[in-house]
């Protein structure tokens, strides 16, 4: 059986080499002859259809200034705020203030039982008046020539008379530690204290509060540190009064980024002179700032090789140049980029996929420019 199959292939291998060497061979030759050009006819350079050019789109490069929002979150302090203290124990006498009441700079908060400094002040004065006239006695006979009274005599009555009046001095101090004054002009808020009561030194008496401005703390990156100055306007935003927004600027920054967070520690202060804002409200700070002017350029004309991102430039002759760019921004359908282009030059918008460096396009808009032949 095997030898049969051998037989039939053999036959098959014959066959087909007799067609390839005779049949097919000289039927191929027949059918180049047929279509081959004939005797006067010039042989065809090109097919019909469409013209052979690329064709392309271009946009103008602009240049501007990127503008840029850096965005943080930060908490609201009040421009002063001090937990006023009585630095002396006593009994409350009078209380000067109510909660949520504007205090005046050295205006009385609270007033301290003073009767024995009160006292002790009385009795100061009476003494330094008793020797501020034997001073003034003892001088007047100086000066008329007599001899009642000596130079060491009226030397000795001068530094008694200044020493009982450093007296009155420090009992007056004392008196006046009895009554509790307002340090800068602010609002005090709530108090439970109470006529009659007694307070220990260094007892609370009022929270005071100027809030007229607040200042508001907040980082931001190490990338926009460069960014932040002194007087540098920024918007604020609070979510306790949507729909407000707010004005301010920086006063103050840390002179050193945070090695840990990789951010600046800025400060900013906002104006609060209406009294809507209150300390402790958080908000959401945004900056607004505005670099060196850049070429801009349509996001669809930037291509990608190996090398990295490039434009094609055109020339005057509309010949194609590669030029190398570096991506600093993006907004919507336009691009910031460094690279070596000015305002005016085109760069290929639609078609850089058809592009080769060095060969001339056709820029969309040239009559006769891609329609069939």
């Amino acid at each position: 059986m095997r030898w049969v199959i051998a037989l039939l292939v053999l036959a098959a291998l014959g066959a087909g080499a007799f067609w390839y060497f005779g049949m097919g061979q000289s039927g191929f030759d027949a059918a180049q002859t047929a279509t081959g050009p004939t005797e006067g006819t010039e042989p065809a350079t090109e097919s019909p259809g469409w013209d052979s050019s690329v064709v392309v789109t271009t946009a103008d490069v602009i240049v501007s200034s990127p503008r840029d929002r850096v965005r943080s979150i930060g908490t609201g302090r009040a421009l002063r705020s001090v937990e006023v203290t009585t630095d002396v124990a006593g009994i409350i006498e009078e209380i000067h203030f109510h909660a949520n009441a504007l205090i005046e700079a050295r205006a009385p908060l609270l007033t301290l039982e003073r009767n024995a400094q009160e006292i002790a002040l009385r009795s100061a004065q009476a003494d330094f008046e008793n020797l501020q006239a034997t001073f003034e006695r003892y001088d007047r006979l100086r000066r008329s020539g007599s001899a009642a009274v000596s130079e060491a005599q009226l030397l000795e009555a001068r530094a008694a008379m200044l020493v009982a009046e450093a007296d009155v001095a420090a009992a007056q101090y004392e008196v006046d530690r009895r009554v509790i004054r307002a340090p800068f002009t602010g609002q005090v808020g709530l108090s439970d204290l109470e006529v009659g009561g007694y307070l220990q030194q260094g007892a609370a008496v009022a929270h005071l509060v100027d809030d007229t401005r607040l200042l508001v703390d907040f980082d931001v990156p190490e990338t926009a540190a460069s960014a932040i100055e002194v007087g540098l306007p920024l918007a604020l935003v609070t979510p306790s009064l949507i729909g407000r927004r707010f004005t301010g600027e920086v006063i103050a920054f840390d002179a050193v980024i945070d090695a840990q967070t990789r951010t600046l520690r800025v400060r900013a202060s906002v104006d609060n002179e209406d009294q809507i804002l209150l300390p402790g409200m958080t908000f959401d700070v945004s900056i607004a700032r505005e670099e060196a002017p850049l070429p801009v350029v349509p996001a669809v004309a930037i291509s990608w090789s190996r090398e990295g991102a490039f434009v094609w430039r055109l020339d005057d002759d509309n010949t194609p140049q590669r030029v190398p760019v570096v991506i600093r921004q993006r907004t919507g359908d336009r691009v910031w980029i460094e690279a070596d282009l000015s305002a005016g030059d085109r760069v290929i918008e639609d078609g850089v996929l058809k592009v080769s460096p060095g060969v001339p396009v056709v820029v969309d808009g040239t009559p006769g420019a891609g329609r069939r032949s």
